[in-house]
């Protein structure tokens, strides 16, 4: 049976009153970018079950709460890259400076810095090609008999040679 709606009107029907454990699993699906009809999929809620949740005040908190934290790591990743890189330009130098007794190990300190320094945004920029050459044809049918056999030797010889 169930408690009768014991002070409840039609205003806070659905909110809620604490949030449990699985109302922040809820959070953390909307903050990755869940839709509501996923988000009841996944927890075997109907969608009008759902939709009530996300509207309750204290659940609006609490995703806010968790992008809040999801800011503060993203930039607390990028302040540690920053760090490690200017670690990975000192295992650079030391790498130049340094006599070498283990060549693998030198290899994987150099590789692990430019790593670092790659995903701190250091890395090699691609800079885009430009291809310029100069299409000079000549017409075959211009092109007298010994003419024809002198490009078709040149074209035969440097293909040969290299």
């Amino acid at each position: 049976m169930g408690r009768l709606m014991e002070g409840k009107t039609a205003l806070n029907v659905g909110k809620i009153a604490q949030v449990r454990p699985w109302h922040r699993a809820m959070a953390r699906a909307v903050v990755a970018g869940q839709r509501p009809t996923e988000i009841a999929e996944s927890f075997g809620y109907t969608q009008e079950h759902i939709s009530r949740i996300m509207g309750s005040p204290l659940f609006q908190a609490e995703v806010a709460r968790i992008e809040s934290q999801a800011d503060a790591e993203t930039v607390s990743i990028r302040q540690d890259l920053q760090l490690m890189s200017l670690r990975a330009v000192e295992v650079l130098d030391e790498a130049l400076e340094t006599t070498v007794s283990d060549w693998q190990d030198r290899a994987k300190r150099i590789d692990a810095a430019f790593g670092v320094l790659d995903r701190a945004g250091y890395g090699k920029k691609e800079q885009p090609q430009e291809h310029k050459h100069l299409h000079l044809h000549a017409e075959v049918k211009a092109m007298s008999d010994e003419e024809l056999l002198k490009d078709v030797l040149d074209l035969t010889s440097v293909e040969v040679e290299s």
